[in-house]
């Protein structure tokens, strides 16, 4: 008997070791934060990890959040967490969850805002103790809802800053481990009751699957792995198609080549995702319905579309020509700024860059097919403003022979409704003077009998967005 408890402990940590070394889990160092609930995954968790702990060079500490759904049970986890972790020298941290009405989601949620505080404030990463049949069940339970190529990979064995170093062991590995090492757990009875979705999965259709074959859970497994490289491969491919497509980068704007949509809905939805994750959005509610639907506006013309809205900032995407224009921005843009002195600069909000304002000579003053660079007459006491243009307000420009509205203007210098919006333009005496990247007023122009030229420049990534949509590589 003891030899056979020995082989199923060598047996486990053998395959842990593995699944670190392999996936990459942990390279040394690292102050790893074991989530323990008291469950027999958990606490194995923590025993294997305890065990490895000076081979990995980590540094353990204990974490368990009590969710207060079952009464003295739910206390009495807690308890059973500190005293076991006391048994290996650890402190426990306890974080606690309280709700009206109990909620999965919810309560995974604020899981997640707890882990990410920590994490934020003592650093680390967070250890789960996810198993193979946690992969299952969520392969499972995706592929019932409805789901990509996301939903049927399963459990990512490293995530942010998550790691499942139990993730290629079954339950049934597990309990063998905690019967060899003597190891008492909690049992939340919840489990065994098939009122959630997953439950039931877990105690009635597993065991139904299983009557075809008996190693159900080990061949999906299996091919959950292979979706996992697959994808990790399509992945990898399709970012640096993503990164060949791309005219222009920034904080606020991200512009493609047009061409990648005709790249198919299966790019176009990791291009989307490639998007959600540079605006800093979050892939919550990124379903391949989503994908879909967004995939199906356009097919259908739709060129301007507001794909999500986060706070008061929204992402749209406005497809012109050749070009996919996506924006993350407030969706209302308004700003008013005086020119109190010369030379000086005046910032765009929302980090969008700056214009800067300079007294320039004659001599200096050069023609340039770069409309952020101008020069103009400045007549004298002139008072200076950047704002957003009033509706209905007309505008001269050079060349054109006679007033036109400013709308109607931007629509033929900026195809990109999207973008116009964030552009402000410079007014002398309160007449419209220059729309950086769309050009000047014939009231302004450097003549013969110019005594005061003043040059002016956008900088930053409105600049730079306007330069790369009027000369596209």
């Amino acid at each position: 008997m003891k030899g056979s408890q020995d082989k199923t402990i060598k047996r486990v940590l053998d395959t842990v070791r593995n699944t670190i070394r392999e996936k990459k889990l942990l390279s040394g160092g690292e102050q790893v934060w074991v989530a323990v609930s008291g469950g027999p995954d958990s606490i194995a968790l923590l025993d294997i990890l305890h065990s490895l702990r000076d081979e990995l060079g980590i540094f353990i500490r204990v974490m368990h959040i009590n969710h207060h759904t079952r009464g003295a049970e739910s206390d009495a986890d807690e308890r059973f967490t500190r005293t076991r972790a006391a048994m290996y020298g650890y402190q426990t941290a306890i974080r606690d969850i309280k709700m009206e009405q109990f909620s999965e989601e919810k309560a995974r949620s604020e899981r997640e805002e707890i882990f990410s505080q920590i994490i934020k404030d003592f650093g680390g990463v967070v250890a789960t103790g996810h198993t193979a049949d946690d992969t299952v069940e969520t392969f499972l339970f995706n592929l019932l809802r409805g789901t990509g190529i996301d939903g049927l990979s399963g459990i990512p064995p490293k995530r942010d800053f998550y790691i499942r170093p139990l993730i290629d062991l079954f339950r049934e590995d597990i309990l063998a481990y905690l019967h060899s090492r003597e190891l008492t757990f909690r049992t939340d009875h919840t489990n065994l009751l098939p009122t959630f979705f997953r439950n039931k999965i877990r105690l009635e259709l597993i065991p139904y699957l299983e009557k075809f074959n008996p190693h159900t859970k080990e061949h999906i497994y299996t091919a959950v792995s292979l979706i996992q490289e697959q994808k990790q491969f399509l992945k990898g491919v399709g970012r640096e198609i993503i990164a060949q497509n791309i005219l222009f980068s920034s904080g606020q704007f991200l512009l493609f080549e047009g061409k990648m949509l005709s790249l198919g809905k299966l790019f176009f939805g990791e291009t989307l995702k490639f998007v959600f994750e540079h605006f800093g959005i979050g892939l919550q509610g990124f379903t391949s319905a989503f994908v879909r639907s967004i995939w199906g506006n356009i097919s259908a013309g739709n060129n301007l579309l507001v794909l999500t809205k986060k706070g008061a900032y929204a992402l749209t995407l406005e497809v012109k020509k050749e070009l996919a224009l996506f924006s993350f921005l407030p969706t209302c843009f308004q700003m008013e700024e005086p020119v109190s002195h010369i030379p000086n600069s005046v910032s765009i909000p929302y980090n969008l860059g700056s214009i800067l304002f300079k007294p320039a000579k004659r001599g200096a003053v050069k023609s340039s097919d770069d409309e952020c660079t101008v020069f103009l007459s400045l007549p004298p006491d002139a008072k200076l403003t950047v704002r957003t243009p009033k509706k209905g307000e007309t505008f001269l420009p050079l060349g054109l022979g006679g007033y036109k509205k400013v709308s109607s203007y931007l629509k033929v210098r900026f195809d990109f409704s999207s973008l116009r919006r964030y552009v402000p333009a410079v007014f002398f005496n309160d007449k419209l003077a220059w729309v950086p990247g769309g050009g000047i007023s014939e009231l302004f122009k450097i003549t013969d009998s110019t005594e005061n030229i003043l040059r002016l420049e956008i900088r930053g990534p409105l600049a730079d967005l306007i330069r790369s949509i009027h000369s596209p590589k």
